[in-house]
């Protein structure tokens, strides 16, 4: 697969892979979440930085670099819906969660935090809460009414798993996160916040590993 940078990434042990982390940050904010069914463009790249700023200035670095990171392998493989990535037609949920594994292995090996504390396999549960949690943020935020309706009902096992009060108030706190974000976004752009999620990601890698700093990432010009 070309890159926006004109790298490649290439699902060969053999081939070595020159993508950046500017590719990363620009095929995340191209590719609309909830498989384009908001009612306006909602990105994964707005979704990692919303649920960053979720998080309490001191939660774990750990946690906050994989939290931006969760779905960096989706630069690749795109956004799929939930309910999709667990069905067993063909095996087809085994094969996507290898695939998912497998590129985003690459990806921690890429910039080099492969083996720290917020490697995907390490952070799964930590970081799964929280993205529920965006689930129910994403749903009042960016669904039609209908949606939210048929939302309730795939995912009423998950609304009566979440309603305790922590999670109700990170869910208001959420939506107040969205809104803002939308707004600036309205302002800013994409070219801004990918280069919020660039600095961003320098910033948490530098934190959890100081003696590679300055990073051994390559992070190629910022373009709009």
């Amino acid at each position: 697969m070309i890159t926006h940078s004109g790298g490649g990434f290439v699902p060969s042990e053999k081939m070595a892979h020159d993508f950046t982390l500017e590719d990363i940050a620009h095929h995340l904010s191209m590719v609309n979440r909830w498989g384009g069914a908001t009612t306006r463009y909602y990105s994964v790249l707005d979704h990692c930085l919303i649920m960053y700023k979720l998080l309490d200035i001191d939660s774990p670095v750990h946690l906050r670099l994989g939290v931006l990171l969760h779905d960096a392998h989706e630069f690749i493989l795109h956004d799929i819906p939930s309910t999709w990535k667990n069905v067993g037609i063909a095996d087809f949920g085994r094969v996507y969660k290898d695939l998912i594994d497998y590129v985003q292995d690459r990806i921690e090996r890429r910039l080099g935090v492969g083996d720290c504390p917020s490697s995907y396999k390490r952070l799964g549960k930590d970081v799964g809460y929280y993205d529920k949690l965006m689930l129910f943020v994403e749903a009042e935020c960016f669904l039609t009414l209908k949606a939210q309706k048929e939302f309730e009902l795939v995912y009423a096992d998950w609304i009566r798993q979440y309603n305790g009060d922590v999670d109700q108030l990170l869910i208001k706190k959420g939506k107040r996160i969205t809104r803002r974000h939308m707004l600036v976004k309205r302002f800013i752009g994409n070219w801004f916040l990918r280069r919020r999620f660039i600095l961003c990601v320098k910033q948490e890698i530098k934190y959890q590993w100081p003696k590679m700093h300055p990073l051994k990432i390559e992070i190629g010009p910022l373009r709009g």
